[in-house]
């Protein structure tokens, strides 16, 4: 492509078009996706879907491409500590960072695991965890339900705990 060509395509981008096309990318991140790194939120975006006329979805990724060079990668001080202020000013929002985050009670089956992994690694010595939880599963299967109460309602209760923290940080 000549000097020429490249200035030509170039002008087709108007300031306009530019806006158009962060704003397309912004809305085409799924909503399950938008927290993600960098690298990985890029590979979600469907080009197919940010394109809009006259511009092929490779001109639109390109196009982004040529911004994104132009970037600065790094971020000064000042603007890690205006995100942090953010961060800590909402923190339901920003809820990996927020030090309140809580994780999800295990499952009935990973309380068992846990309870009975010394007897299960003795009876499979050199099993790596994935075989042996995978047998913990299956044990716990075939026990009867009076057996399996305890690991029920220690579950319910962890739950129950999680649930009630979850709304207080609401």
């Amino acid at each position: 492509m000549s000097h020429a060509d490249m200035e030509a395509e170039e002008a087709e981008w108007t300031k306009a078009n530019v806006q158009k096309l962060l704003a397309a990318m912004k809305t085409s991140i799924p909503e399950s996706e938008r927290t993600i790194a960098y690298n990985r939120g890029l590979k979600t975006l469907d080009w197919e879907k940010v394109a809009f006329p006259p511009f092929s979805p490779e001109e639109c990724q390109q196009k982004w491409r040529e911004i994104f060079l132009k970037m600065r990668k790094a971020r000064s001080l000042t603007e890690l500590i205006v995100e942090a202020e953010e961060v800590i000013s909402d923190p339901v929002k920003n809820k990996k960072i927020h030090p309140a985050f809580l994780k999800r009670p295990r499952p009935v089956t990973a309380i068992y695991f846990s309870e009975n992994y010394s007897k299960l690694q003795k009876q499979h010595p050199g099993m790596k965890n994935s075989g042996l939880m995978k047998i913990a599963i299956k044990q716990f299967k075939k026990l009867p339900d009076k057996k399996k109460a305890p690991y029920v309602d220690q579950f319910k209760n962890s739950f129950k705990e999680y649930t009630e923290k979850k709304l207080e940080i609401r």
